[in-house]
């Protein structure tokens, strides 16, 4: 809604019929890699450098380590005096703005001024490759270049042939299908690996009872 408000009161080009904004200055188009009408961009590199610091920020710093615990197990975070709180926040900051980076990156780099249609989605593709990722940060570039690719071969398919062009989303759905199986089918693989613990020890304490009595005997 703010980014709304800024294009519709501030931004927009009233001499156009639709929700955009005027056109960029030269200076402010990213440029390309490949002459030519490529759509490959200084961006890609952009993006690679990103990478390789959130990497180096996650596995190699003490902050990296706190978020990552975090996400991992809340309480135990919590009960070893983690900032919970603080360190949420910080992600939420930084994840804002890597992709408030690459929002402008897409858009300075491919267009020449910013026309709003709808929100396109990119939140629900971010979560897959998360999860083709397994919250890798060093394995999103090959996530996203597979998701990219069947972007790519959907509409192709369905340009030239019957295949519609909505196959792009049954594949992400049966991808968070078996994200959703995994995490059950661990958390049940958990209770029972607990379940069948306790029973062992019950059975040791039950014999080391037998055997104290057969010595009193």
């Amino acid at each position: 809604y703010l980014v709304l408000h800024y294009l519709n009161f501030h931004f927009a080009d009233r001499t156009k019929g639709a929700t955009m904004t005027k056109e960029f200055k030269p200076s402010a188009i990213i440029p390309s890699l490949v002459p030519g009408n490529s759509k490959l961009t200084v961006g890609f590199i952009i993006a690679i450098a990103a990478t390789v610091l959130v990497s180096f920020f996650l596995y190699r710093t003490r902050w990296g380590y706190t978020i990552r615990m975090i996400g991992i197990n809340e309480s135990f975070s919590l009960y070893s005096g983690m900032n919970v709180g603080g360190t949420i926040v910080l992600a939420q900051v930084i994840g804002g703005m890597l992709s408030g980076m690459g929002g402008s990156i897409e858009v300075l780099g491919r267009y020449q001024t910013y026309l709003w249609r709808d929100l396109p989605g990119y939140g629900w593709v971010g979560i897959t490759i998360a999860i083709l990722a397994k919250n890798n940060p060093s394995y999103v570039p090959l996530a996203a270049f597979f998701i990219a690719y069947l972007n790519k071969g959907c509409l192709l398919m369905s340009t030239y042939c019957d295949v519609p062009v909505e196959m792009i989303d049954i594949i992400q759905a049966a991808i968070f299908l078996f994200f959703a199986a995994e995490q059950f089918l661990s958390g049940y693989r958990q209770k029972l690996v607990v379940k069948t613990t306790r029973e062992e020890l019950e059975r040791l304490d039950a014999s080391r009872l037998a055997q104290g009595g057969n010595k009193h005997v």
